[in-house]
């Protein structure tokens, strides 16, 4: 068992809310359910609260971060009948304080079909 399987809430994605297609991606990621802070954060993630995380190294802090995001975007060009696609024009930015971190989120990022993000 991997120390990751051990911080696994007892929530399931589809208990979050999170859709259908980022459900599709983290089980293509091998994340069958989300960690303890992924868990706790998700709903204020989603109503636009300003979190900080802090939790132990490999805890699941960046898809806590990320999956809100990417569900925010997903939904909006769903609901905005009038959105068209600008690949010249970021919808979102994400800083982070290391090559490290950068690396594992476009290691994520180009791991999915579930979602069309680029990185520059």
């Amino acid at each position: 068992m991997s120390a990751l399987a051990d911080k696994r809430s007892d929530k399931s994605w589809s208990s979050l809310g999170l859709s259908r297609e980022l459900q599709a991606f983290a089980n293509e990621a091998h994340l069958p359910a989300p960690t303890t802070i992924q868990a706790r954060s998700f709903a204020a993630m989603m109503q636009g609260r300003s979190l900080l995380l802090a939790a132990p190294t490999g805890s699941g802090k960046t898809l806590a971060y990320v999956l809100p995001l990417m569900q925010q975007l997903k939904e909006h060009e769903a609901s905005d009948s009038t959105f068209v696609s600008r690949p010249d024009r970021p919808r979102a930015i994400i800083l982070v304080p290391s090559r490290e971190l950068a690396l594992q989120v476009t290691v994520r990022r180009t791991s999915s079909r579930a979602s069309e993000l680029q990185c520059c």
